[in-house]
């Protein structure tokens, strides 16, 4: 089973691979982040029950990066590393995931980096189904009528 945890996780380690100048967050300091800067949130955007062990998840990787410069042409160096970096699969353990769009926006000289994954998860079956709670079934009597 995948958390988000797990996610937000391997997206800050490749980041920190690449960007080694950087600070990275996982939660929103406001003006108080130390440029150049990424902030990583990771979201459920939908999860569909597929079965009684599986679910669908659909999750949205949001990157957002803070320039020291605040100048459009850094904006601009980072989105194409970014790009080269998600390009194709994100490795989360021992799962693959495709990440088939990535989305590009800027607010205010702040470059918004994301794209969603989806998959299917396995669902721990006895904490949503409690069979410890049922009474086992002793004997079963059937009353045959002509």
């Amino acid at each position: 089973m995948i958390t988000l945890f797990k996610i937000q996780e391997t997206v800050i380690k490749w980041l920190k691979n690449n960007f080694d100048t950087s600070h990275f967050y996982d939660t929103m300091q406001g003006e108080l982040l130390d440029k150049p800067a990424f902030f990583i949130e990771v979201l459920p955007v939908a999860t569909t029950l597929e079965s009684r062990y599986y679910q669908n998840k659909k999750i949205k990787v949001d990157i957002q990066y803070f320039s020291k410069s605040q100048t459009i042409k850094e904006n601009i160096e980072v989105l194409e590393k970014l790009q080269d970096i998600f390009s194709c699969v994100l490795e989360v353990e021992d799962r693959k995931f495709t990440i088939q769009e990535t989305k590009v926006k800027m607010v205010e000289k702040i470059l918004v980096f994301s794209f969603n994954i989806a998959f299917i998860d396995k669902i721990d079956e006895t904490k949503v189904y409690e069979y410890e709670n049922y009474e086992i079934m002793k004997d079963l009597r059937i009353k045959e009528e002509i």
